[in-house]
């Protein structure tokens, strides 16, 4: 699509439906569907539901789990009054549907009132929306630089990916599923964070606030981190090659906590001091007594932070 007058083309929601490709649109150009969806009325919703489907009975593919399209149950209860209400009721309530129609759309093919939901649809969204929606469009997309992915055996132990989404927690999390940037607990909107703890996205690209992602798309941000950030770092430690898949996945969680360089660092001499020392990985009371150290005393944060170090030390001491 072309730029110029986009923030004034009320043909621009048909348009970006007219070149969407679902198998590899970019999560920004998912997110102009979704976004766009979610600031209609409820009332204008259904009038634009009826739109799509008052020719021939337009479908559209049936929402996760759900075993009909939206456009089945059309036919005349027994009061002689069409059974489309609950139905338009259920497409309008679902976050996806327009995301779901510009999937659909073929411009080859369309009716004519196909067309015109798109148009009507737009319509409904105020200027200053449509100027940020047209610029979400042309953002490139955060996810198209994933981490390469580790070589056979150096993977990242899933164990260890459940133990920082366990503590990262998932926010902020929103009715749909999805999760919205929040501001750090400490540093606020100096640091917008989302998902499992995610401040930069696979391409690089601050989280900014206001931004909206899926469940999947969080979870691709952590392992990229993981993988991009704390894997070369961890690496580097000259008894990796020694630990287990439980030892490494408990560095993990500290290294995407407190940072992955921290091995050999000033104010991580006692952490080190279990890298260094396999003779006593055995020693779970020892262990436990370094891990704890790091917990910010005295801080907001210091319960939340021991019960994470503890469950480190437990997993790093965890026979296979």
């Amino acid at each position: 699509m072309s730029s110029g007058t986009l923030e004034t083309d009320q043909e621009f929601l048909l348009r970006a439906a007219s070149v969407f490709d679902p198998n590899r649109g970019s999560s920004h150009q998912r997110d102009l569907f979704l976004q766009t969806w979610s600031l209609l009325t409820p009332q204008a919703r259904q009038q634009t539901v009826l739109e799509w489907r008052s020719d021939q009975g337009a479908s559209v593919p049936a929402p996760a789990g759900s075993g009909s399209g939206v456009s089945e149950g059309v036919s005349g209860d027994p009061a002689g009054q069409p059974a489309v209400q609950s139905t338009v009721e259920s497409a309008s309530n679902d976050p996806g549907f327009l995301l779901r129609a510009a999937s659909v759309y073929d411009p080859a093919s369309a009716t004519s009132n196909q067309s015109t939901f798109f148009r009507q649809v737009w319509a409904q969204v105020s200027p200053g929306d449509q100027k940020r929606l047209v610029s979400l469009w042309r953002q490139p997309d955060p996810f198209s630089a994933p981490a390469p992915a580790a070589p056979a055996g150096r993977e990242v132990p899933e164990e260890g990916l459940a133990l920082i989404r366990n503590f990262e927690g998932y926010a902020k999390a929103l009715p749909d599923g999805r999760a919205q940037a929040y501001p750090d607990p400490i540093a606020g909107w100096q640091v917008p964070t989302i998902g499992f703890g995610t401040t930069r996205y696979p391409n690089g690209q601050q989280v900014r606030q206001g931004d909206v992602i899926s469940r999947d798309q969080a979870d691709a941000c952590l392992k990229d981190a993981v993988e991009r950030q704390c894997r070369p770092s961890l690496e580097r430690i000259h008894t990796w090659g020694q630990m287990n898949s439980h030892q490494r996945s408990a560095l993990y969680s500290f290294a995407y906590n407190l940072g992955p360089a921290f091995y050999g660092g000033a104010d991580f001499a006692s952490i080190t001091r279990v890298c260094d020392s396999p003779e006593r990985w055995g020693d779970k009371t020892w262990v436990s007594e370094q891990f704890i150290k790091y917990r910010n005393p005295g801080s907001a944060a210091e319960t939340g932070l021991r019960r994470r170090r503890q469950a480190e030390a437990d997993l790093f001491c965890r026979a296979i």
